[in-house]
């Protein structure tokens, strides 16, 4: 039977080095945290926690836990649009609900200076965003 020794392996970070080796943290107190808010917050304070983690938390993977929660973080949004275009039943595709998700914490995460990009995470389809601004612009003419 033969045993991998970590200490052998080559990783292309160092990040994964220690990874790999038992030297950074996970992200379950992090993932435990959000997961207890989902079912006493609503989506706008759930965007706000995971901000406030993001900034302020030694999150090892922001990405991972931004693909395990992105999901809880998109009711209101939904119901926005769906009401300004007056289409109760619009469906709308899970790239585009991310998509308004990655906006809205862009904007919060701007309000304290700081972006999506500082705490590696994918930014908002602009042209998307160009489209929805149009859509309700026009919408309120």
């Amino acid at each position: 039977m033969k045993t991998c020794d970590k200490s052998l392996a080559v990783f292309p970070t160092f990040q994964l080095a220690c990874k790999a080796l038992g030297m950074l943290g996970d992200d379950r107190e992090w993932s435990n945290m959000f997961g207890e808010a989902i079912p006493t917050a609503s989506s706008p304070q759930l965007r706000q926690h995971f901000v406030k983690i993001i900034m302020f938390c030694e999150v090892a993977d922001p990405n991972s836990l931004f693909d395990q929660f992105w999901h809880s973080m998109y009711d209101d949004i939904e119901y926005r649009l769906r009401s300004s275009f007056s289409m109760l039943n619009l469906r709308l595709s899970n790239d585009r609900l991310k998509n308004y998700v990655l906006y809205k914490l862009e904007q919060l995460l701007n309000a304290s200076a700081t972006s999506l990009k500082d705490h590696k995470l994918p930014m908002p389809n602009g042209r998307l965003m160009d489209e929805v601004r149009n859509k309700l612009f026009k919408g309120r003419a």
